[in-house]
């Protein structure tokens, strides 16, 4: 897990997606992001990661379960 505040970098700066990449060294595709704010998913989407948009804890539980399965989920 990295805190975009601890990086110096601040969400929807596309510089933040791919340094948090780079720090767990892993491809955008395998990241899943997970934020209240429909702008910074929509840039983390954009940048390659999967992303949503949290609206409740089930359906964000259900979208890390997903992700975990290794099932790319809808429209992947």
């Amino acid at each position: 897990m990295v805190y975009s505040h601890e990086c110096g970098l601040l969400k929807p700066d596309p510089d933040t997606y791919a340094y948090v990449c780079k720090r767990l060294r892993i491809r955008p595709e395998d990241c899943l992001f997970v934020d209240d704010v429909a702008e910074n998913v929509r840039v983390a989407g954009i940048a390659g990661m999967r992303a949503v948009l949290h609206h409740s804890n089930a359906g964000t539980t259900a979208a890390i379960t997903t992700h975990a399965s290794g099932d790319p989920g809808p429209g992947r």
